[in-house]
């Protein structure tokens, strides 16, 4: 009895100490669900029914998301939910003068993303453009964010051919961006390393 009363306490005067830092932070609410509806018209030779096929489509579009971002002087934070239920953001940012250190799920530098078209060709992530996807990590941004270095987890895949016993990895990923923009002409250079050690065991 008496270790639950110690822990209800702590737990008030965390919620005490709490709710005033809460109050005085500025919440920035946001979101949006989209609906996608469309017809499609196949001819016989494609439907494969031996008929033409027309069908209309109104359905929920997964790209939907509901968020906030959280600002008390130096320190913001933003998290972000999708409409699949996925975490999607979730990371605090400290600006320190020179710059801004991010720390959590965020977008790395590499994503360059050509188009904010939402559905069928998902911003051109599956034609070509550069995607390193939502990643945590620890990201510093300087030079007006114009420069981003950030450290994550490697991504691990087996070479071609090859089935490891066993996958080994000492150094992050590493990634970074740096943006240009001059008037209307912007230019990007972006790159990153990434490393590990596929281990194959022979014999015994």
């Amino acid at each position: 009895m008496r270790k639950l009363l110690i822990v209800l306490a702590a737990f008030a005067f965390t919620v005490a100490y709490s709710v005033p830092a809460m109050a005085d932070a500025d919440w920035d609410w946001y979101g949006h669900a989209r609906v996608l509806t469309f017809n499609t018209t196949m001819s016989e030779e494609a439907s494969g029914l031996g008929v033409e096929d027309d069908d209309l489509v109104t359905k929920i579009g997964g790209s939907g998301r509901i968020g906030a971002r959280v600002k008390a002087g130096d320190i913001r934070g933003r998290w972000e939910v999708g409409s699949a239920v996925n975490l999607r953001l979730i990371y605090g940012t400290w600006e320190f003068g020179a710059g801004k250190l991010v720390v959590g799920q965020d977008y790395t530098p590499t994503n360059m993303f050509m188009s904010n078209m939402a559905y069928e060709d998902n911003s051109m992530v599956s034609y070509g453009v550069c995607y390193a996807g939502r990643q945590p990590q620890v990201k510093l941004l300087l030079l007006n964010e114009a420069l981003q270095v950030a450290i994550m987890s490697n991504k691990v895949v087996a070479a071609s051919g090859l089935t490891p016993d066993d996958q080994d990895t000492s150094m992050p990923k590493l990634e970074v961006a740096y943006s240009l923009k001059l008037g209307p002409v912007a230019l990007s250079l972006f790159g990153g390393m990434n490393t590990h050690d596929d281990v194959v065991i022979t014999g015994t």
